[in-house]
C-alpha cells in the first residue's frame, strides 16, 4: 500500500524476507479504528484541496521556489518526530533505491507544479488522477504473477471514463473569472507527472516491504533531499 498525493495505491507485491521488526515501524503510523479505505479518501481529498492551493500559489512565485518552499516546510514539520520514528537500515541497495525514488520524486513533482502554471486545477487533478494506472500497467512486469481481474479492469474504465469528463466538462477558470485556455501541449505535463508518480510506488514499496525504511522516514529524506 502506498500514499500518494491521489489517494493510496495497493499494490501486489511479493512477501517480503522475515527481518527484524524496527521499532516502531509496523504499528506506530497506523490511525487506530479507521481502514485503508477511508484513508485513502482523506488523502484523495486533502490532494485535491493541495490541488487548489498550488494552483493560487503557481501566481505568486515561480515553480523551483514553490517545489524548495514546499518541501523545506514538510521536512521542518517532520523533523520533531524524529527521535520516535526514524529508522533506516543502510544498505547499498537501500541507498540505490532511495536515490532513484527521490530522483523520480523530484521530476514528478516539476511537472506537478509546472501543471497549474499552465492548467486549472480541476483539470490538472483530472489528469494527474491517473497515476494508479500507470502502476497498474507497470506491476505485471515488476510482480510476476500479477493479473487484473474483470471487476478490476471494469473499474479502471469506469475511473478513466470519469476522469475524463471531469476534465472536459470542468469550468477553467482563471484571475478574476477569465477563462483559461487548455492547450493539447499542456496536457503532456500532467500526463508525465502521472506518470512518473506511479513509477515511483515500486523503488518506495521495496523500500518499506524489505523494512529498509519506514514511511516517516522516507518522506523525511525525500523533503530534504528534493528542498
Amino acid at each position: 500500500m502506498h500514499y500518494t498525493n491521489f489517494g493510496i495505491i495497493k499494490l501486489r507485491m511479493p512477501k517480503a524476507v522475515a527481518a527484524r521488526e524496527p521499532p516502531l515501524l509496523k504499528n506506530a503510523l497506523q490511525l487506530p479504528g479507521m481502514d485503508a479505505n477511508w484513508v485513502a479518501i482523506l488523502s484523495a481529498g486533502a490532494g485535491g484541496i493541495a490541488a487548489l492551493l498550488a494552483r493560487r500559489m503557481m501566481r505568486l512565485a515561480p515553480t523551483r521556489d514553490m517545489i524548495s518552499v514546499n518541501f523545506g516546510m514538510i521536512f521542518l514539520m517532520l523533523l520533531p518526530a524524529a527521535p520516535f520514528f526514524w529508522y533506516f537500515k543502510f544498505s547499498w541497495l537501500a541507498a540505490v533505491l532511495f536515490l532513484l525514488a527521490a530522483l523520480i520524486d523530484v521530476a514528478a513533482n516539476i511537472f506537478y507544479y509546472l501543471t497549474f502554471e499552465k492548467l486549472p486545477a480541476v483539470t490538472a487533478s483530472a489528469v494527474m488522477a491517473l497515476s494508479p494506472l500507470a502502476a497498474l500497467a507497470l506491476q505485471p512486469w515488476l510482480t510476476p504473477g500479477f493479473s487484473l481481474s474483470l471487476v478490476n479492469i471494469l473499474g479502471i474504465i469506469l475511473v478513466v471514463c470519469g476522469l475524463i469528463l471531469l476534465a472536459r466538462g470542468s469550468p477553467n477558470g482563471g484571475v478574476a473569472g477569465q477563462r483559461v485556455e487548455v492547450k493539447a501541449r499542456h496536457l503532456a505535463y500532467p500526463l508525465l507527472a502521472a506518470l512518473l508518480f506511479g513509477i515511483n510506488v515500486f523503488p518506495v514499496r521495496m523500500l518499506i516491504a524489505n523494512q529498509w525504511t519506514n514511511p516517516y522516514s522516507f518522506y523525511l529524506l525525500r523533503a530534504l533531499l528534493i528542498a
